[in-house]
């Protein structure tokens, strides 16, 4: 570990992202956005979003995928600044990060996706047993969820492929009790995107993976716009329900967002101990279960 190493590095990197500009900003409080996933090139897929923003910067929102599996999940999620793609590492750009319901059930492994309602893209991000990474992504057609797949015309939107950012590698490793609980995190983080494990041995179940993705971002635990870890979580899934981690290694603190029925929200919160959870810790409570 490396936990003394906190402020620099990656870290230190995440905190020179840029002020977005004012036509940059995301839309205001209360839009709902209903959108149809294509590849590339705009060939719809059997996807569709529906979404809301709230005045916190959450999201809250359903994915269907009736027309493959006939499935509808939840989304939720919050807005961030990022630099992975669709933005591009050297102009951050603010998009949603959303955790969703529904990719467990059709196979896929641990995911989020990256939605920028501005520039009409999308992208997934999933750990195929190599770590985090670019799964796939596309283009974003406008279009309420009945129409799909074939609402508009691919050739009504005037964007390019999505790119897939290559950077040099920046890998720092990090290790932390939920002070207070029986369950804690050890992840590495290379080129902003986080691959880990939720550790939960004291807490009598197994270990979960964990993923997710650095932004900047205003919602707890984060008072100002800080660098924070927006993480999906399998032990948070299997026993809560669907929903996202913050993690801020800079500050040393955290919190828990669920959908519970009315709309994204933050459940619990609390401080960072750095190292994995002592032993003895059996009898205490844990953050993913509600």
């Amino acid at each position: 570990m490396k936990l003394n190493r906190l402020a620099l590095n990656g870290i230190a990197a995440l905190a020179s992202f840029g002020v977005a500009s004012a036509q940059d900003a995301l839309p205001a409080a209360g839009k709902t956005y209903s959108f149809t996933l294509a590849n590339s090139t705009g060939t719809p897929y059997c996807d569709t979003m529906s979404f809301t923003v709230t005045a916190a910067k959450l999201v809250t929102g359903t994915h269907g995928n009736a027309g493959c599996s006939g499935l509808t999940g939840v989304l939720t999620g919050a807005s961030a600044t990022i630099a992975i793609a669709p933005e591009s590492p050297a102009m951050p750009s603010p998009a949603f990060l959303l955790t969703d319901s529904i990719l467990p059930f059709l196979g896929t492994p641990l995911s989020f996706y990256v939605i920028d309602v501005k520039h009409l893209t999308w992208v997934s991000y999933a750990d195929q047993d190599l770590g985090m990474a670019y799964y796939s992504g596309g283009i974003l057609i406008p279009t309420a969820p009945a129409a799909a797949p074939n609402g508009l015309s691919p050739a009504a939107i005037p964007l390019g492929p999505v790119e897939r950012y290559i950077r040099p590698e920046t890998t720092n490793t990090y290790a932390f009790t939920f002070t207070g609980y029986c369950d804690g995190v050890s992840f590495t983080v290379t080129d902003m995107l986080l691959t880990g494990t939720h550790d939960a041995v004291n807490c009598g179940v197994g270990d979960g993976e964990i993923g997710g993705a650095v932004g900047k971002t205003t919602i707890a635990p984060e008072t100002s716009a800080s660098p924070a870890y927006f993480v999906a979580d399998q032990l948070l899934f299997a026993y809560s329900g669907y929903g996202f981690y913050v993690i801020d290694v800079n500050h040393l603190t955290w919190a828990v967002y669920l959908d519970q029925g009315s709309g994204t929200a933050v459940v619990n919160q609390g401080t960072l101990t750095p190292g994995a959870p002592p032993a003895g810790s059996n009898g205490l409570p844990s953050t993913f279960r509600r």
